[in-house]
């Protein structure tokens, strides 16, 4: 929640040839809800995530909403013109499933315990939640440019 507002200004001037996906980590049952309400979005697209992600990420941290499980996120998304039915068709789907196991997946080959985290080129994992998270990531994609 700290490092996002960087995250999202970094984004605007983040060089054209470097590709950044918010992947989530589903590394417990409660994260894994987050997960596949987040897949679910993404397979429905019309952007879905980017215009929820910013107001769940504060419903969850400021107030704070327990906004984890089906039912909580069909209604917290509805309130942003998705449709509920369609939300639960997905949520327990193959494709969902699929996804999720693929960021446990990537979650385990990094590592990860915890987050945020940032990988680069699929080498690096670089955690923290400020700024300099982002200073490190430049310095990074800078030392994986003078390799090529």
């Amino acid at each position: 929640f700290r490092l996002d507002p960087h995250i999202e200004t970094w984004l605007k001037t983040k060089p054209a040839d470097v590709r950044f996906v918010r992947t989530p980590a589903a590394l417990n049952p409660v994260w894994e809800g987050s997960a596949r309400g987040f897949y679910s979005l993404e397979i429905m697209g019309g952007g879905l995530v980017e215009k929820t992600h910013g107001p769940l990420f504060r419903a969850s941290h400021e107030a704070p909403a327990r906004i984890f499980d089906e039912n909580s996120l069909a209604a917290f998304y509805a309130r942003y013109g998705v449709d509920q039915a369609k939300f639960h068709s997905l949520f327990n789907s193959f494709a969902v499933t699929g996804k999720v196991m693929q960021s446990k997946t990537l979650a385990q080959k990094f590592q990860l315990d915890g987050v945020p985290a940032v990988v680069v080129n699929g080498k690096y994992v670089v955690s923290g939640e400020d700024r300099k998270v982002l200073d490190v990531v430049n310095y990074l994609i800078t030392k994986e440019r003078s390799r090529k």
